[in-house]
């Protein structure tokens, strides 16, 4: 009985120190850039578009922290930066499926959308259509919750570029 507990009690300081020594990795500049470059061109695939992300912090406990987000639109414009994204999330309730944002907070916000006309899409449409479920047979529920969003120095623009301004 004493061996098995003592091989709990080791396999538990084992994954604490495991998940001390991620933290402590990704807190390192270079690693965070790498992380970031990763991201981008992941996000870049999804979207079939330009996608910069500076670098990746993850938190000691719950909070991923994304500097320097630049997304272009189809035409290659610039559709949306952010200097920080900022997100705190519950590792209890992604256990049980749900993704709960208890705080997200995005710093330097500029948005540009817009629409070409009235009959167009607009620019922001292909994030929507990527994100979509490619199977429309079988139907997941999304159960995301956020509890607090946080906008600093934000700017968000929305034009139909056939009329004129007001």
């Amino acid at each position: 009985m004493k061996k098995v507990k003592h091989i709990i009690i080791g396999a538990i300081w084992a994954i604490v120190l495991l998940y001390f020594a991620i933290v402590i990795m990704v807190n390192i500049p270079m690693v965070q850039r790498n992380i970031g470059e990763r991201v981008a061109h992941a996000l870049s695939e999804k979207l079939a578009t330009k996608a910069y992300i500076g670098r990746v912090d993850v938190g000691f406990f719950n909070r991923i922290i994304i500097d320097d987000v630049n997304i272009s639109d189809q035409a290659n414009q610039k559709m949306l930066k952010a200097s920080r994204i900022s997100a705190k999330f519950s590792y209890l309730e992604l256990m049980k499926g749900r993704i709960s944002i208890t705080s997200a907070q995005i710093f330097g916000l500029n948005a540009n959308l817009y629409k070409r006309n009235a009959e167009a899409k607009p620019n922001f449409q292909f994030v929507l259509d990527s994100l979509a479920s490619k199977d429309t047979t079988q139907h997941t529920p999304l159960n995301l919750a956020i509890s607090s969003l946080i906008i600093r120095h934000g700017e968000v623009k929305w034009n139909q570029l056939d009329a004129p301004p007001k």
